[in-house]
């Protein structure tokens, strides 16, 4: 694959996951298409509306529309107002407005937002439904006691279910959110460092092990021991295995040949999904020219997903033209992006077939 196409692919990549915001088409200009973003007017309104209220002392009216901002727009997109062409996204610019807030208007908030929060928690934790955890959480991360409790929780289940990619999120938010309190004390950092111990993340843990030097000494309980919160660290390196070369890249099923650095399989028993290929399409004179001709055959294997790119739980893959990501542990598809095909020289071979390499 080229420079190019991989500069392209990247930039695909990068654009479909930036965050989704209603779009609006406009006229085509000299014969190339545009398009461009807006600022969502539901989450602008609300916005406004709230610094209103808050201006006149209202917090108690002021602070559900935040939360509605977080419950029903989290992912719409914001203006930002001393940039005219940088855009936010919802849910961080209504979680750092709760952030700011008075200690009068946070208290507003948590009595408004928490027993939503603790209801939730009470539902999820019934159920042991996990994608109703991460929605909660997301939802209600700020919301007073519920919200460490929804994130440890969530982070409890993952590692449970033998799932400690998708644990490593909850416990940095906790840590994040909620330094000095009991919620992201060495015990939550303990977790963290053996959910990064079995995704082979040398670098997380080398950067967990920089932010909680002040706290190196710290005693934790590793099953019926006592010890450091540094001594677990350093077996979380070592189980990590060694470090990545410089130009390694964690892939799906990576190795020296692919100059990637294979990520550790999970535990799961069976398989937690299966997707049928439609595959594209080939024909019988396809595979007779194959049997013929290196390039028609090295085509055909070339056009199978290869090389995806596994990053925090989510699986990005190309699929026939398009790009995929899709959510590794349920199947879920996040997003499709259609990759416009490259321009065709006459001496041009691909047979169809899609080279493309997200990793």
């Amino acid at each position: 694959m080229t420079g190019r196409r991989a500069a392209l692919l990247l930039c695909l990549a990068a654009a479909a996951l930036a965050p989704r915001a209603p779009a609006s088409a406009a006229p085509p200009g000299d014969g190339d298409g545009t398009w461009s973003v807006e600022d969502s007017e539901e989450v602008r309104s609300r916005l406004a509306e709230a610094d209103r209220l808050l201006g006149r002392g209202l917090a108690d009216r002021a602070v559900p529309l935040l939360q509605e901002i977080l419950d029903r727009f989290p992912d719409h997109l914001v203006r930002d107002g001393s940039d005219p062409h940088r855009y936010d996204g919802a849910r961080a610019h209504a979680l750092r407005k709760i952030r700011s807030l008075t200690p009068e208007a946070r208290g507003a908030y948590e009595a408004f937002a928490g027993p939503l929060a603790e209801e939730a928690l009470e539902r999820a934790a019934r159920t042991r439904d996990a994608e109703a955890l991460e929605e909660a959480s997301a939802r209600y991360v700020l919301a007073g006691a519920a919200g460490p409790r929804l994130l440890l929780l969530l982070a409890d289940l993952r590692l449970g279910r033998g799932e400690p990619g998708r644990a490593v999120a909850p416990l940095r938010t906790l840590l994040r959110e909620f330094p000095g309190t009991p919620a992201a004390g060495p015990a939550t950092a303990a977790r963290l460092a053996r959910a990064l111990a079995r995704t082979a993340d040398r670098d997380g843990l080398a950067d967990l092990r920089k932010s909680l030097a002040p706290q190196a000494g710290a005693k934790v309980r590793a099953g019926e021991v006592e010890t450091t919160l540094d001594a677990v660290i350093e077996a979380a390196l070592a189980e990590a295995g060694p470090g990545a070369r410089p130009a390694d890249t964690p892939m799906l099923g990576g190795g020296p040949a692919r100059r990637g650095l294979g990520l550790p399989a999970e535990p799961i028993g069976a398989p937690r999904w299966v997707e049928n290929n439609g595959r594209f399409g080939w024909t019988r004179k396809d595979f007779e020219q194959a049997s013929r001709e290196t390039s028609v055959s090295q085509a055909m294997e070339y056009a199978e997903p290869v090389a995806a790119a596994l990053v925090d739980g989510v699986l990005y893959y190309h699929w026939q033209s398009d790009l995929v990501a899709r959510d590794l542990y349920t199947g879920r598809e996040g997003w499709r992006l259609r990759v416009p095909p490259a321009p065709r020289a006459d001496t041009a071979r691909t047979h169809g077939a899609l080279l493309a390499c997200p990793a």
